[in-house]
């Protein structure tokens, strides 16, 4: 008997990590395109090959997130993902509108609406933290994730993506 109460409060408890977060959501997953500020990213991810690995590409705009409100629009991001049915994987680059070059990366896995991974600084990768995002590309080739950090501010990201 308590066997099985236990197996059932752990099967409550994983339905709720993955479906709080779609049901708290403050705010709907939006999808509207976003200017560049004259920055042509698209130009950048040409500069390097996409790995092995991606059969995707992104890019568009990072900044803060408060209340689940994006309040800052503070630069760039771009990377590659590898997206197989319902789960994924991600790397990527952050950056300032005042600096051509990253200097953040992003790397995780997606598995549904859910992300998590690790973001860290390029200079020092040992100065970062673990994420947990929620959001979802669209049909369109439009994203937004809202990416929680475990030790710092709520960001979002969002922007366009296609396949390779």
């Amino acid at each position: 008997m308590v066997e099985k109460m236990k197996t059932t409060i752990m099967i409550f408890g994983v339905i709720l990590l993955l479906v709080c977060p779609m049901v708290l959501s403050e705010q709907p997953i939006k999808y509207e395109s976003q200017t560049m500020r004259n920055f042509d990213i698209d130009h950048k991810m040409m500069e390097n090959e996409p790995p092995d690995w991606a059969n995707g590409q992104f890019n568009g705009t990072w900044g803060l997130n408060l209340f689940g409100m994006p309040v800052a629009e503070l630069g760039y991001v771009y990377g590659y993902f590898d997206a197989v049915g319902i789960l994924g994987r991600l790397e990527g680059y952050f950056g300032e509108w005042s600096d051509p070059e990253p200097v953040s990366f992003i790397a995780g896995f997606i598995f549904l609406f859910n992300m998590i991974g690790y973001v860290g600084s390029i200079d020092n990768p040992d100065n970062g933290t673990f994420y947990s995002g929620l959001g979802t590309p669209n049909e369109n080739g439009e994203f937004y994730y809202r990416i929680n950090l475990i030790i710092g501010p709520s960001w979002y990201m969002e922007g366009t993506w296609e396949e390779i």
